[in-house]
């Protein structure tokens, strides 16, 4: 077999996750048509004309799975694959194999070195970059005079930009099976080409920009064989690099891959080992092995398109204005550009501020609900008892966030032999009133530069502003940089988007999983009390305690203000009512902050639908809550549509009371 062609089943193995099965011999008939039908999907040609394309051996009936001698070649190849490429196998978990786990997470995170070796640009062939970039005349048959099906004039859907004028009758069902077919094609492709260049390390070499500009970094040489699937292969390239214009958290929070359900992330605490010298058999030195659980969900697109023709009256106007893209999208990268582009950003909000919380049935429900973010997993470890925020560090405001950032640094400064390599990790909404701070009190500026993001009297490298928090965010930490990663099971999952006919509607669906976790949080223990004992000094992660302080005898809660409270000191029984203003998207938790008089909140009224009655009885506890939905019709522009609103009632979604 090519090399060429092994690159390209391993490709499409690891896609479908057939890796294991392919090694283990227990592939079904089943399994290898779809192997076939999306390796074809994808190239453009079966495995078969694939690797016998240099003989160009003569027409054979059409297949529809690979030949038994063939799957044996394929089942060779893979076996002799090494255990870092594709699938994982489970290793026993010893101590031995865990700390050299460890140690190996903490060399890459602080010295993996950058490649000092010049990135190769080759400049763009005159005729190829008009071509990838939609700007050249069409071919009699295809558009751009690109030879792959996908740009086939003889469609409908590439006929509205060949002819820019919608379609001249109500689309029949054959039509429509035929875009949601070859739109299937075209998301399976974009989706294996996103995991082929994850697995080459090549993603980081797509910058729009350059490649618009007729600079490519990658090189297409292999396709130069198929025309077709070399430009459908760079125009599906210039997809992936615009999303990566997109502003992301990637460089904050990268992606850790391969996480189908749970994984367990082992983590390390050494004592002391040196001593003075002394005779005989005097041993000194410990280590404590902990674990972290990196866990993703499952997330989903199902939007319904219930006018095509409404959709090609926009994609003409798209067509007709000028300069409006340097990219001249077919009809369907246009629209899934649009798709993509709307998830992408919701995405990367969740990465941040997701909570995964359980469905509401019936009803739309809120993208940040889908997963857990990185703010939901810093939360995990500290409930989980193995990370203790510093409780006197609340919220703080544009006059107080110097101070309190500086005594942040002092505290944690105050157990760590040194603060270099170490981050702090702030909103960036707040970044303003930080800079406005450090000048009013260390004087104004001395150049257009503006202060630098750090603080006078220590040597912390720099902050690092974290976008897509809210403004009434206030959660901050200080940790290694990537010690928290966000999770999900195969690169550009999300874009394997899918059409389905329901009567005059096309239904898009997509199905992906996601989360966040942090990599070394600290030691577990079994109370709050024990972990204060430790004063901090077996964790890899210090936080703040955001919260917002309740007046005494407070019955309302203000959600604009924050997300998380604390109940004050009461001087007389009481008990929360009402919520007010927060944000449907959005879980608030409610701490109790003292027993005499504690606060409660009864199952009646707005909060009838929790499980039972909240009563407290320790400090610390708390009840976390988030708002019930319901579809209402509204009519807007003379038209009756539905809307997915609060109902003005809360359901519960976990508790703390001790016992």
């Amino acid at each position: 077999m090519k090399e060429r062609v092994k690159q390209r089943v391993q490709t499409v193995l690891a896609a479908l996750g057939f890796i294991t099965k392919v090694k283990e011999k227990t592939m079904t008939n089943d399994d290898w048509s779809q192997f076939y039908a999306n390796y074809k999907a994808q190239f453009g040609i079966t495995l078969e004309e694939d690797n016998a394309i240099a003989d160009e051996p003569p027409a054979a009936p059409e297949a529809t799975t690979i030949s038994s001698e063939l799957q044996q070649e394929v089942a060779t190849f893979i076996e002799g694959l090494s255990g870092s490429q594709g699938e994982q196998h489970d290793e026993p978990l010893t101590m031995e194999s865990m700390i050299r786990a460890m140690m190996g997470a903490i060399t890459t995170m602080q010295k993996q070195p950058e490649s000092s070796a010049p990135v190769t640009v080759v400049k763009a062939d005159a005729k190829v970059l008009p071509v990838v970039l939609g700007t050249c005349a069409h071919s009699d048959t295809h558009l751009f005079g690109i030879e792959h099906p996908i740009f086939a004039k003889s469609a409908w859907y590439n006929q509205v930009m060949a002819n820019r004028k919608l379609h001249d009758s109500a689309l029949t069902t054959e039509e429509v099976n035929a875009f949601s077919e070859s739109f299937r094609d075209y998301t399976r492709s974009i989706t294996a080409r996103v995991q082929e260049l994850h697995i080459s390390n090549q993603l980081g070499l797509l910058d729009y920009k350059t490649m618009a500009a007729g600079q490519f970094a990658i090189d297409y040489g292999e396709l130069k064989i198929e025309f077709g699937k070399e430009y459908l292969t760079r125009r599906q390239d210039m997809i992936i690099a615009y999303l990566r214009t997109l502003k992301t958290v990637d460089h904050i929070f990268p992606w850790r891959s391969g996480i189908q359900d749970g994984e367990i992330i082992p983590t390390a605490f050494f004592g002391e080992f040196s001593q003075r010298y002394q005779a005989g058999e005097v041993f000194k030195g410990s280590a404590k092995i902990s674990q972290e659980i990196a866990r993703v969900s499952d997330v989903m697109i199902k939007y319904k398109f219930e006018d095509l023709i409404a959709l090609e009256k926009q994609y003409i106007g798209y067509l007709n204005k000028e300069g409006s893209d340097v990219m001249k999208w077919t009809f369907i990268e246009w629209l899934l550009v649009y798709i993509y582009k709307a998830m992408f950003n919701e995405q990367v909000r969740r990465r941040v501020v997701g909570v995964l919380v359980p469905v509401q049935e019936g009803v739309d429900n809120p993208a940040m609900f889908a997963a857990d973010g990185v703010l939901r997993a810093i939360e995990r470890v500290e409930e989980g008892m193995k990370v203790l925020p510093y409780k006197n560090l609340k919220t703080y405001t544009q006059a107080t966030i110097v101070d309190y950032v500086e005594t942040f640094f002092e505290e944690v400064n105050k157990i760590l032999p040194s603060l270099d390599g170490m981050k702090l990790y702030i909103n960036e909404k707040h970044v303003p009133w930080y800079r406005q701070g450090f000048r009013s009190k260390y004087g104004t500026d001395t150049d257009y530069a503006g202060p630098k993001m750090q603080a006078i009297d220590y040597s912390l490298e720099q902050f690092v502003p974290v976008p897509n928090m809210d403004y009434n965010d206030y959660k901050m930490w200080i940790t290694l940089p990537g010690n928290i990663e966000s999770l999900q099971h195969l690169p550009g999952e999300m874009y394997n988007i899918y059409f389905e006919r329901r009567l005059e509607a096309l239904l898009a669906m997509g199905r992906w999983k996601e989360g966040a976790a942090v990599n070394m949080a600290g030691l577990q223990c079994e109370s709050e009390t024990e972990l204060a004992k430790t004063k901090r000094k077996l964790q890899w992660i210090f936080t703040n305690f955001p919260v917002t302080e309740l007046v005494a005898d407070a019955t309302e809660v203000d959600g604009n203000l924050n997300t998380q409270f604390i109940t004050g000191k009461n001087t007389k029984a009481t008990a929360i009512t009402a919520i007010n203003d927060a944000p449907a998207d959005r879980v608030v938790k409610i701490i109790c902050g003292d027993t005499a008089n504690a606060t409660t909140i009864a199952k009646s009224g707005k909060f009838e639908k929790i499980s039972a009655a909240w009563s407290p009885t320790a400090v610390g506890d708390y009840i976390k809550l988030y708002q019930e939905l319901h579809v209402v019709t509204k009519t807007i522009g003379g038209k009756q549509i539905k809307v997915t609103e609060p109902t003005g009632n809360w359901l519960e979604l976990e508790r703390k009371v001790t016992a």
